[in-house]
Parts: C-alpha cells; structure tokens; sequence
C-alpha cells in the first residue's frame, strides 16, 4: 500500500500556518498616506504621524523593485492607531522579524526601530517611559532587544544584541521567545540567546502602544527603511538557524 505524500507547509509562501496568530504585517506599503494598513486579519492600522513616513520605491530585500517604508531620523515615525493589547505579550511566545536597511547616521542616540510603550510594571496615568520596552534600537552600529525599567536611562537591560555592519545591504532581523529563552536571528543565523528577559510582558495601563521607527521615552527616531514587518504572538516561528525569506509574507 502506498503512503500519501504528505505536504509541509511554510511560513513563507501562499499559505502561513500560523496566520491565524499574526497580529501584525507590514509589507512596506502605504507611506505617504496618513494610515498604514495592517495585513493581517488583527486589524491594527498604523497612525502615520503627520503623514511623515513616505513611501521609496527601491530594490528591496529580495532584489527586486518594491515599494518600502522610508523614515527620515529627524520627526517620521509610525503609531498603533488603537490599544488593541494584541502587543502585550504576557506569557507568551512570540516571533517579531523584519527587513531593514539602517540610514547612514541617525541624528539621536539610541534610536528606537520599534518601541513597545506600555507602563509595564503599574504606572497608569504617565504617558510614557515607565518600564516600557523596546524591540530593535540602534546604537553604535548594533541592535538591541533592551527593557527599560524605572525610568532612567541607566536601567536599561540589553537582554540580546548584534551588530550591522554596514548601511548598504538589507538585513532580516527576528527575535523569538519560547518559554524563557529569548533568541536573536540576523539573517537566518543565531546571533545570541538569553534567559533573562522579563517574565511577563503585560501592561496596566488603558492605551499600551506599538511604535514604529520612534523611541518614545525620549524622542528618538530612527533613519533607514523598513520592509516585511510581521509580528505572531504565541508561536516562535525559528528555534535554530533558518534561511531568510525570500519574497513578502503570505496574507492568509
């Protein structure tokens, strides 16, 4: 008797496995108009703050012409239009990963990619910056995955960081967290590990929010591009060395 072949799918071509935990896609479309359409089925639109993240139609990650979003490094950034909480991880495993090209300078220190701003830790009423954290600030040429806690700069806990070397090519980043363990992918290999990320990422306040492109405890924007954004909560989607995608993320 024959055994049917039996077909494996990815999370990169026609049909994602995981897409109904996607709470995020980005696929580099949309700047220059006031709202960035969220892809996936969650529905969290991105603000485009003052129109001012403008859409570059360059050659993208997978060597070919695609639009892509285009931050500045002076006032562009983008904002969760509404606190949906679909960010607030808690306990949860996640996979956040992106294609980005860093501009050639950034005009401030430490300059968030993406900032999950949300009081983590019992603040309510202060809009920002306590005990927030971020995902994927720059400084000095490496990329960090760092919590901020209590409110000052020097409580940052940088949990997993690499480097960039340059400013010409695209990078895929990831970061995944199974159970306690948190992983750093830069294109496909494993850039460093750590078991000390913050257990419970839940938030106490009423409106938590997701930047793009802006740290916003001290208003520091990020200069370069971005393309393919997808953030899945309650999966991490690689656990050792993967090969990059290859074209845009499936939408189903």
């Amino acid at each position: 008797m024959s055994v049917p072949h039996l077909m494996v799918l990815s999370s990169v071509g026609d049909i994602d496995p995981y897409w109904n935990n996607v709470v995020l896609l980005l696929d580099g479309s949309g700047g220059g108009t006031a709202t960035i359409t969220d892809n996936s089925s969650a529905g969290n639109d991105m603000t485009n703050v003052s129109t001012g993240v403008s859409n570059l139609s360059t050659t993208g990650p997978y060597n070919s012409t695609q639009n892509v979003l285009d931050f500045d490094g002076t006032n562009d950034y983008l904002v969760e239009t509404n606190a949906s909480g679909d960010f607030t991880f808690g306990t949860d495993d996640f996979t956040i990963e992106l294609w980005l090209k860093a501009g050639s300078s950034s005009p401030n220190e430490t300059p968030g990619i993406l900032d999950f701003d949300f009081a983590y830790g019992g603040n309510t009423t202060s809009p920002h910056g306590v005990n927030d954290y971020w995902v994927f600030h720059q400084i000095a040429g490496s990329l960090e995955y760092a919590f901020f806690a209590n409110n000052t700069i020097g409580s940052v806990t940088k949990l997993v960081n690499t480097t960039v070397s340059n400013t010409t090519d695209w990078n895929h980043l990831a970061i995944t967290r199974s159970g306690s363990t948190v992983k750093m992918f830069l294109n496909g290999t494993l850039a460093s590990t750590s078991t000390s990320l913050v257990a419970d990422m839940s938030s106490t306040r009423t409106d938590p929010k997701l930047f793009i492109g802006f740290q916003n405890l001290s208003s520091r924007y990020w200069n370069g591009e971005i393309a393919d954004l997808r953030i899945t909560r309650g999966v991490a989607r690689y656990s050792g060395s993967f090969t990059p995608p290859t074209k845009s993320f499936p939408t189903r």
